[in-house]
């Protein structure tokens, strides 16, 4: 998903058109938000900031950093590292807080 893709996303999600969107944003018309959701324009810094504001998401949520996650492979490899590392009563504490 691209970052235009997540923008109407999250814009439709709030229930806003392009035109609500950018009078929130301080835009004139849609056209730049139409161009930005479309991939036809950059998304400069200064607008994911506002964006994440006005749509109440995170930015990184709106750049996708929070959709790559790691393999199953990964997260268990990353656990076990952890308990490797935990006391006894600290595993007991986490086990009696997971079940």
């Amino acid at each position: 998903m691209t970052i235009g893709e997540r923008i109407a996303k999250y814009r439709e999600e709030k229930g806003l058109s392009q035109e609500e969107l950018a009078n929130l944003l301080g835009y004139k018309s849609r056209s730049t938000i139409q161009k930005v959701e479309s991939g036809q324009r950059d998304v400069p810094r200064k607008m994911i900031a506002q964006l994440s504001i006005v749509l109440n998401v995170n930015p990184l949520d709106l750049l996708g950093e929070n959709e790559k996650s790691p393999s199953l492979k990964t997260k268990r490899e990353a656990l076990s590292s952890m308990l490797d590392n935990m006391s006894e009563k600290e595993i007991d504490e986490l086990y009696n807080k997971l079940k």
